[in-house]
């Protein structure tokens, strides 16, 4: 999602919900840069811009199942320090200084 363009996010998040069957899940890993936004002034990277999860979950009527909101961009709960401050918690790509934000969404029953 961190390599979309806002415009696709927003083509692509309703077109997931439409694909799935009532109940059905949909698994994302979205990068977490450590250089950009919400961590540095700087916007993006070479490889895109980290993602407000919030903002994407709720494009369309997805409920997150599974994602701790404390460490998903977006969230109020999400603080860039405490983050920062425990990093030997997380796996950091050896690649580039980036951490992953697992979600499962899913996609409500109909009643």
């Amino acid at each position: 999602m961190e390599h979309l363009t806002e415009e696709e996010i927003e083509s692509v998040m309703p077109v997931a919900f439409n694909c799935l069957k009532p109940g059905g899940y949909f698994i994302l890993t979205v990068d977490l840069f450590l250089n950009l936004r919400p961590f540095t002034s700087r916007q993006e990277n070479e490889l895109g811009k980290n993602i407000d999860v919030k903002h994407l979950v709720q494009i369309a009527p997805f409920a997150l199942v599974q994602g701790n909101p404390a460490e998903l961009n977006g969230y109020s709960e999400f603080d860039p320090d405490k983050i920062q401050s425990n990093l030997e918690d997380y796996y950091i790509g050896a690649y580039y200084p980036a951490l992953i934000q697992c979600i499962v969404l899913q996609k409500p029953n109909q009643s």
